[in-house]
């Protein structure tokens, strides 16, 4: 099970990585915080997406970018990157096929949400505007959290007169904005 200081270190570390993807600095500045993502799939994605088309001063790498691809095609993640798996599968030569079905399957068995108890789900964005595209190649419908990660609600009842009083624990919280 993740600590509390593994899932902060992950979120900052995807922070960097997508931002060091978005201002295309690719092999040696965002690769190596994409592929620390634990199970992350937007992150595992971006990697692929570096080492699939060799962008920047990264080198082409068809087997190590068709297993993270591989690894994040699954069917809680987006159409989109299941689309791009299938469409570079379709590419790949009828010699090769099987090879890379084998290295798509140790990469999923080895970098599969579960094993870093990380959960990806769908979501629908409120507006286009809202989307947060990620890639200009894949849309973000996709959230990834920790399965960890228990939103545990207060509410605090300030009143001047006397002191403060916290209310039991709720099990929902209100949506964060912003």
């Amino acid at each position: 099970m993740p600590t509390q200081t593994i899932m902060v270190q992950t979120y900052n570390i995807r922070l960097r990585g997508k931002r060091l993807y978005n201002e295309r600095r690719y092999q040696k500045e965002a690769l190596p915080y994409l592929l620390a993502q634990r199970g992350f799939k937007w992150a595992q994605a971006m990697a692929a997406d570096i080492l699939l088309h060799g962008r920047g001063d990264a080198p082409r790498d068809l087997e190590v970018g068709m297993g993270w691809l591989g690894a994040v095609a699954r069917p809680q993640t987006t159409a989109a990157i299941q689309t791009c798996f299938r469409q570079a599968m379709a590419k790949i030569a009828a010699h090769l096929r099987e090879h890379i079905e084998d290295i798509v399957r140790r990469y999923r068995e080895r970098w599969s949400t579960r094993g870093w108890r990380a959960s990806c789900r769908r979501v629908v964005p409120d507006s286009p505007a809202g989307m947060g595209v990620t890639s200009q190649r894949l849309n973000k419908r996709m959230r990834c959290t920790f399965m960890d990660e228990i939103p545990v609600c207060r509410s605090v009842d300030f009143d001047l007169g006397r002191k403060p009083s916290i209310r039991p624990l709720e099990w929902t919280c209100d949506p964060i904005t912003g």
